[in-house]
């Protein structure tokens, strides 16, 4: 696959950088998950479901998470486009949890050189229909930006408050910024609406949506 092992090694950097280790080790599991569930993607194997088992904080998210993030990039880098995930979480909470948590990956992969930008977005009443919406719902931080509720900063060392700042385009991502440290991600789909014009690389929503 055309730049799948650009983005083996990006993966590997970007966990590097998040993780803040030089050489990041990933659990027997996650690298089962890494192993199985991408060749799956690509339909070079005849399984096509799976199930991951861990205890409680042992990674789970990224054992399931870390081959999704991998594939859509080949993808992207393959002009495949389009939602190529969709995410389906028991609770509004736990899905902006998980959107925190893959904000904070897909953020650091974009920043790798050659690699694209994956969107995300999170389908619940906490989202606004619209731009319009948003500029009602949410506090207003000034020139297009405005506070942003779901969820805090994705470093572990910040946890610092959000802002949204609008592209101005209803089919281009939002920006998402920390007010505190450095953080930026260039690619949340803010609005039901935008959702609808360009659909988000990875789609969290709840089992009841």
């Amino acid at each position: 696959l055309e730049g799948a092992q650009a983005a083996v090694n990006a993966l590997h950097s970007m966990l590097s950088s998040r993780w803040n280790v030089a050489d990041p080790l990933i659990a027997g599991f996650q690298d089962r998950g890494l192993r199985e569930l991408v060749p799956a993607w690509f339909g070079l194997v005849d399984t096509r479901s799976y199930v991951v088992t861990a205890e409680t904080g042992s990674g789970k998210t990224e054992a399931a998470a870390l081959p999704i993030i991998l594939s859509s990039a080949i993808d992207k880098l393959n002009d495949v486009v389009g939602c190529r995930a969709i995410l389906a979480y028991p609770r509004i909470r736990l899905a902006n949890n998980q959107a925190q948590r893959l904000a904070g990956y897909l953020a650091a992969l974009a920043k790798e050189p050659g690699m694209p930008t994956l969107s995300l977005a999170v389908q619940s009443g906490e989202v606004p229909s619209n731009p319009d919406k948003l500029r009602e719902q949410w506090q207003s931080l000034g020139s297009s930006t405005f506070e942003f509720p779901l969820f805090a900063c994705p470093e572990s060392d910040c946890d610092g408050k959000l802002a949204i700042k609008l592209s101005g385009r209803i089919a281009d991502p939002d920006h998402l910024c920390c007010r505190t440290c450095t953080w930026e991600y260039q690619g949340w789909v803010g609005t039901k609406k935008s959702m609808g014009k360009r659909a988000p690389t990875l789609l969290l929503l709840t089992t009841e949506s």
